[in-house]
């Protein structure tokens, strides 16, 4: 929660924050190994599983750093189980759930983006319109300087913007002007482990209620 919360405020996460985390963690995971809960290959295909899928991602550089440290470690913190299919492989369920919690953020680029009758420069195709009104926010200066590190000046008619995270290009001189918003990734990881555990007890509460 609190690497969550430090993403959305400032999009980094300190080293301490997974240092602590897992010092908290590691004794807890002891005692699960200890009183046989764990299921060893299972938990060990999903941890391998999550691995793989962060070398990817990585190499393609499709999400930061930070993503893919809060991926491995609730892949370590959140043993699988065999209670149900949420529970298969947390991680890809939370992954998920990011995901839906993602198209509520786009949502809100699209709406910004309407509200504020954000304009294209002339020739931009139909698809880069689409695309950058779900990914983009026609902002002010003001509001650049005041969250710079939630944004990335980019220009709508250069399909490059869709994958472009260098921040270091200079700031426009216009008024307003495009910028991709940085996805707190981490912090919707944040929130949708959150759910999974309430999803997880909810359903842990209902089996043995009826049994």
């Amino acid at each position: 929660m609190l690497a969550g919360f430090t993403d959305y405020q400032s999009r980094e996460v300190d080293d301490k924050v997974w240092i602590i985390g897992s010092l908290i963690i590691a004794p807890l995971l002891l005692l699960e190994f200890l009183s046989e809960t764990i299921q060893l290959v299972l938990y060990a295909v999903s941890i391998i599983t999550i691995l793989l899928v962060a070398i990817l991602a990585l190499k393609f550089k499709l999400v930061g750093e930070a993503d893919i440290i809060a991926l491995i470690f609730i892949s370590f913190a959140e043993p699988p189980s065999l209670r149900n299919i949420l529970t298969l492989v947390p991680p890809a369920t939370i992954v998920i759930l990011a995901g839906i919690l993602s198209m509520g953020y786009i949502a809100y680029n699209v709406y910004y983006n309407w509200r504020n009758r954000a304009t294209f420069p002339e020739r931009t195709p139909l698809y880069l319109k689409i695309i950058a009104y779900m990914t983009m926010r026609m902002i002010t200066s003001r509001e650049y300087e005041e969250k710079r590190y939630m944004y990335t000046p980019a220009n709508p008619l250069d399909p490059s913007f869709i994958t472009k995270t260098d921040q270091s290009m200079e700031t426009p001189t216009t008024e307003k002007f495009w910028a991709v918003v940085l996805l707190p990734y981490v912090t919707l990881l944040a929130i949708a482990f959150l759910i999974y555990i309430v999803l997880y007890y909810s359903y842990t509460f209902t089996f043995f209620s009826k049994g």
